[in-house]
């Protein structure tokens, strides 16, 4: 997890998540399905700027997220969530090895 203050404004810390995972390819389908519901749902979160989560065109078996957040209390209160311990127990089971982040 990297925390980033804006070079703009000099006071606004964020936090930027970078992360990627290979997943079964049995288990794409069912990764992108709940990456879906993950992403819309942590859009609506307060603090949320930015989630998206990404399939590589030429290895569709690797997913990566990109993930901003205003402050790390948002970031926290993110990783808390519910769904979020949904979608990472989906991935968990998924992966061929420990995502990067």
């Amino acid at each position: 997890v990297l925390v980033h203050r804006s070079i703009n404004t000099l006071e606004a810390l964020m936090v930027i998540v970078l992360a990627h995972a290979f997943i079964r390819p049995e288990a794409v389908d069912n990764v992108a399905a709940a990456a879906r519901i993950q992403a819309h749902t942590s859009r609506t979160e307060p603090g949320c700027l930015q989630y998206e989560v990404l399939q590589t065109l030429d290895q569709p078996t690797r997913i990566a997220t990109t993930e901003r957040y205003r402050s790390r209390d948002a970031f926290d209160a993110h990783m808390a969530a519910p769904h979020t311990h949904a979608f990472l127990a989906v991935v968990g089971a998924a992966v061929t090895a420990a995502p990067v982040i």
